[in-house]
Protein backbone atom coordinates (compact mmCIF):
# COMPACT_ATOMS: atom_id res chain seq x y z
CA UNK A 1 0.00 0.00 0.00
CA UNK A 2 2.61 2.54 1.25
CA UNK A 3 4.96 1.51 -2.41
CA UNK A 4 1.83 2.24 -4.32
CA UNK A 5 1.08 5.71 -2.47
CA UNK A 6 4.92 6.59 -3.22
CA UNK A 7 4.82 5.51 -6.55
CA UNK A 8 1.56 7.93 -7.04
CA UNK A 9 2.87 11.03 -5.32
CA UNK A 10 6.22 10.52 -7.34
CA UNK A 11 4.47 10.45 -10.76
CA UNK A 12 2.11 13.47 -9.75
CA UNK A 13 5.64 15.54 -9.14
CA UNK A 14 7.06 14.32 -12.12
CA UNK A 15 3.94 15.56 -14.21
CA UNK A 16 4.22 18.51 -12.53
CA UNK A 17 7.29 19.51 -13.19
CA UNK A 18 7.28 18.22 -16.93
CA UNK A 19 4.52 20.94 -17.14
CA UNK A 20 5.68 23.61 -15.73
CA UNK A 21 6.59 27.08 -17.72
CA UNK A 22 8.40 30.07 -17.53
CA UNK A 23 6.04 33.11 -18.14
CA UNK A 24 8.28 34.09 -20.80
CA UNK A 25 7.95 30.41 -22.74
CA UNK A 26 6.86 30.56 -26.45
CA UNK A 27 8.12 31.52 -29.84
CA UNK A 28 8.88 34.89 -30.56
CA UNK A 29 9.50 37.10 -33.57
CA UNK A 30 9.95 40.15 -35.09
CA UNK A 31 12.96 42.44 -36.26
CA UNK A 32 15.82 43.37 -35.56
CA UNK A 33 17.29 47.29 -37.13
CA UNK A 34 19.84 49.92 -37.18
CA UNK A 35 18.89 53.47 -38.27
CA UNK A 36 22.68 52.76 -40.49
CA UNK A 37 20.67 50.93 -44.11
CA UNK A 38 24.01 49.50 -44.21
CA UNK A 39 23.69 47.56 -41.50
CA UNK A 40 20.49 45.70 -43.27
CA UNK A 41 17.22 44.29 -41.46
CA UNK A 42 16.90 41.24 -39.81
CA UNK A 43 14.43 38.36 -39.35
CA UNK A 44 14.21 37.27 -35.72
CA UNK A 45 13.10 33.81 -34.34
CA UNK A 46 13.23 33.18 -30.72
CA UNK A 47 12.03 30.03 -28.74
CA UNK A 48 11.94 30.10 -24.65
CA UNK A 49 11.54 27.36 -23.19
CA UNK A 50 12.44 26.90 -19.16
CA UNK A 51 13.98 30.22 -19.10
CA UNK A 52 16.06 29.36 -21.77
CA UNK A 53 16.25 31.17 -25.05
CA UNK A 54 17.52 30.09 -28.70
CA UNK A 55 16.82 31.03 -31.99
CA UNK A 56 18.27 32.90 -35.23
CA UNK A 57 18.76 36.16 -36.74
CA UNK A 58 18.22 36.05 -40.39
CA UNK A 59 20.27 38.95 -42.19
CA UNK A 60 21.35 39.78 -45.78
CA UNK A 61 24.56 39.03 -44.89
CA UNK A 62 24.15 36.16 -42.77
CA UNK A 63 22.68 34.44 -39.94
CA UNK A 64 23.33 35.04 -36.29
CA UNK A 65 22.31 32.28 -33.42
CA UNK A 66 21.05 33.91 -30.65
CA UNK A 67 21.46 32.01 -27.03
CA UNK A 68 20.74 32.89 -23.36
CA UNK A 69 18.81 32.63 -19.97
CA UNK A 70 15.64 34.88 -19.35
CA UNK A 71 15.91 36.41 -16.00
CA UNK A 72 12.85 35.99 -13.51
CA UNK A 73 12.57 40.19 -13.90
CA UNK A 74 12.23 39.30 -17.86
CA UNK A 75 15.69 40.60 -18.52
CA UNK A 76 18.16 37.90 -20.91
CA UNK A 77 21.58 37.04 -20.36
CA UNK A 78 22.56 36.29 -24.08
CA UNK A 79 24.18 36.49 -27.06
CA UNK A 80 23.31 37.03 -30.82
CA UNK A 81 26.28 35.50 -32.65
CA UNK A 82 29.49 37.78 -31.36
CA UNK A 83 27.67 40.07 -29.50
CA UNK A 84 25.90 40.81 -26.04
CA UNK A 85 21.84 40.34 -26.41
CA UNK A 86 20.31 42.57 -24.08
CA UNK A 87 16.64 43.75 -23.47
CA UNK A 88 13.35 43.00 -21.46
CA UNK A 89 10.77 40.53 -21.85
CA UNK A 90 7.57 42.03 -20.49
CA UNK A 91 3.81 39.97 -21.12
CA UNK A 92 4.04 39.30 -25.10
CA UNK A 93 6.51 41.70 -25.90
CA UNK A 94 10.39 41.76 -26.01
CA UNK A 95 12.50 44.58 -26.40
CA UNK A 96 16.52 45.11 -26.42
CA UNK A 97 19.34 45.67 -28.41
CA UNK A 98 23.08 44.47 -29.51
CA UNK A 99 26.02 46.35 -31.61
CA UNK A 100 29.53 46.62 -32.20
CA UNK A 101 29.86 50.11 -30.71
CA UNK A 102 28.80 52.48 -32.99
CA UNK A 103 28.93 50.43 -36.51
CA UNK A 104 25.87 48.11 -36.24
CA UNK A 105 23.98 48.92 -33.05
CA UNK A 106 20.82 46.99 -33.59
CA UNK A 107 17.75 47.44 -31.85
CA UNK A 108 14.89 44.35 -31.95
CA UNK A 109 11.34 44.06 -31.01
CA UNK A 110 9.95 40.89 -30.95
CA UNK A 111 6.11 39.64 -29.66
CA UNK A 112 5.35 36.18 -28.70
CA UNK A 113 3.16 34.49 -30.79
CA UNK A 114 -0.47 33.23 -29.67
Amino acid sequence: MNVRMIASVTALLFAAVAFAAGPFDGNWHGLAKSDKAYCGIGEVTLNVVDNKASGEARFPRGVAKIGGVVEVDGSINGTIGLYRLAGLFKDDTFTGGFGAAGRCDMTMALTRAK
